[in-house]
């Protein structure tokens, strides 16, 4: 994309676990990270950049680490949420992302891309990821030039919020 006589990237902020078992979410991000680029994006991970410096454990630097991390949301272009478990972390950041009005590409664990049409009846998606993802814009990462999907008539989209807790 041309701006102001010079071409630029769109920037992906990546959305993946990190709680849990932190060295190998945090070599998952860092593929994810791998997969945008080589897709010719940006790729933003706050997980990755802001736990350099502030403690995941400890509860006020996690809260400043998500509030800077929805900082760093509002300059990406699009979310890029790669499945099947959705965090608290991540729970927030989907929030965020769909109050912004963000477009949203959706992966597996493994990188492919999840098809938002198909995603009701695809055995890999669990059904709490496929609900947190509904109802909003998402591009179906598989298509050269994909389209934007309103998911909001999902079968997912019609679950009560009491399964999200």
């Amino acid at each position: 994309m041309m701006k102001d006589g010079f071409f630029r990237m769109k920037t992906v902020f990546i959305c993946s676990p990190y709680r849990g078992n932190v060295a190998e979410n945090e070599k998952k991000a860092i593929a994810y990270s791998k997969q945008a680029t080589k897709a010719g994006y940006v790729p933003v991970a706050p997980h990755l950049l802001l736990t350099q410096f502030l403690n995941d454990r400890n509860p006020e630097e996690r809260i400043q680490g998500l509030t800077m991390g929805q900082e760093i949301l509002k300059r990406c272009d699009e979310i890029w949420v790669y499945g099947p478990n959705i965090s608290q972390g991540m729970k927030y950041e989907i929030e965020t992302a769909k109050e912004l009005g963000k477009t949203f590409r959706l992966f597996h664990e493994n990188g492919q891309p999840i098809n938002p049409h198909t995603m009701e009846i695809d055995d890999r998606v669990e059904p709490l990821f496929a609900l947190q993802c509904s109802g909003h814009k998402v591009r179906y990462a598989g298509e050269k030039n994909p389209k934007v999907t309103n998911t909001k008539d999902s079968v997912w989209s019609k679950f009560p919020s009491m399964f999200l807790e």
